[in-house]
């Protein structure tokens, strides 16, 4: 395998020191195929000197740093050094960084910039010294690979797409991070987090059944999972939401839509929002509109709106609507199933208060009539257009102001369930 070594070279600690004979050791025991020095004003003639006793010839490069005592210059300098090796087909793997001579600051800049590169290890002379310069013949070299560096930092970076419901990308890079290269509480930390991973994720794409069984609390002592902690009251809750779904559990069908389930949808289109996904978030919340009726319908007036009574309607509400609910079935079997805007007519009709928020007839319109027709009109319904962040936040207080008309602590409902380290931020 091809190798490159890039290294910074000094001036040695004294006068009478001569830091040339180490680092020609170092670049012989690496056996590089390309070779980039990084230098100050005073010491690149060391590796001139180099250059030429090695006889490196065009396979060497030597780079001026801005500032031998400014770590951010010299960072910026060895990134772009290393990124000349990979251009000529070097892959950070194949590249190592020396950091034995140098000032502070260029030993510390080009360490930074290897870690943040990748490259594939770093290397420093040790043995015994005299006058700060490793005595001739005491020579050890030693190779460190930064991976752990590494994980310790993907690990933070998958901690923070968690927070940012980037659920799927933080468990492929869980996967990628060896737990051996971690510390005991980064272990039990990577653990932990791939457990929350699983669990909220499945609780953002409504499969509440399998949120309890991926979820566990965290350590105590893992203060960086502290936020994403649930009570057991609201594990509870989650569980109840999806035994109200399953038939064979929930025997009335007037008890499958819950008011905790409203508030979850919302809080769902709320997070949808906050990922910049506003046609997601209102797709949502027209659902949720919808299901409001469905829960008025099914609690006050004892109708499902998936399968229609329409004899038990007689005299309750005008001849004309009857029809209209009649037409909608395909068979004379086939269930009577209420969409958004009939299920509102039906309400209206029934004189319920709920029914005003989406009057009838072509000339009349309300808040969330205008709001639902921008709707209609993005490219998730029935149009083309983009639904932007204005529609969907409008929508969002609409619909939690009609949510609030039929259950009371709909606010409170939905801040106890949501997820608990986006509560913490609101």
């Amino acid at each position: 395998m091809k190798k490159a070594l890039i290294l910074t070279a000094g001036t040695g600690t004294r006068a009478d020191t001569d830091i040339v004979p180490p680092l020609k050791k170092t670049i012989r025991h690496a056996r590089p195929d390309r070779v980039i020095f990084l230098v100050s004003t005073a010491s690149e003639p060391n590796a001139e000197r180099i250059r030429t006793e090695l006889e490196l010839g065009t396979a060497a490069t030597i780079r001026r740093v801005g500032d031998e005592n400014d770590v951010e210059r010299v960072f910026v300098d060895a990134l772009d050094a290393l990124r000349e090796l990979r251009a000529e087909g070097f892959t950070p793997d194949e590249i190592e960084a020396d950091y034995t001579s140098g000032t502070k600051a260029m030993t510390a800049g080009l360490t930074l910039a290897a870690i943040a590169f990748r490259c594939g290890s770093l290397r420093y002379i040790s043995g015994e010294r005299g006058h700060g310069v490793v005595i001739s013949g005491t020579e050890r070299f030693l190779s460190i690979p930064p991976s752990r560096v590494l994980a310790y930092h993907d690990l933070q970076l998958a901690l923070q797409l968690f927070r940012d419901l980037q659920f799927e990308a933080a468990r492929r890079l869980l996967r990628e991070i060896s737990p051996a290269l971690l510390d005991d509480h980064s272990r039990r930390l990577h653990a932990s987090l791939g457990k929350l991973v699983d669990a909220y994720d499945r609780w953002d794409k409504f499969e509440h059944a399998c949120f309890k069984e991926h979820y566990q609390h965290p350590d105590p002592d893992l203060h960086e999972l502290a936020a994403m902690q649930v009570s057991d009251q609201v594990i509870d809750r989650v569980q109840k939401m999806a035994a109200a779904r399953n038939p064979k559990r929930t025997r009335d069908w007037r008890d499958r839509i819950t008011q905790d389930h409203l508030a979850d949808l919302w809080n769902n289109a709320e997070r949808r929002q906050r990922e910049g996904k506003y046609d997601d978030a209102v797709a949502r919340l027209y659902r949720l509109t919808e299901m409001l009726a469905q829960y008025r319908l099914a609690c006050e007036h004892g109708i499902n709106a998936a399968d229609v009574d329409i004899e038990g309607l007689k005299g309750r509400i005008p001849e004309e609507l009857r029809g209209a609910l009649a037409a909608q079935r395909s068979g004379d079997r086939a269930k009577v199933q209420l969409g958004l805007r009939t299920s509102y007519q039906l309400l209206a009709a029934l004189g319920d208060p709920l029914g005003d928020a989406l009057p009838a007839g072509p000339n009349k319109h309300s808040p969330l009539t205008n709001l639902l027709a921008r709707r209609n009109a993005s490219i998730l319904a029935h149009g083309l257009e983009p639904v932007g962040e204005q529609t969907a936040r409008e929508l969002s207080a609409e619909v939690a102001r009609l949510a609030r008309t039929i259950v009371p602590d709909f606010a409170e409902r939905c801040a106890a369930l949501q997820f608990p380290w986006l509560r913490a931020r609101e």
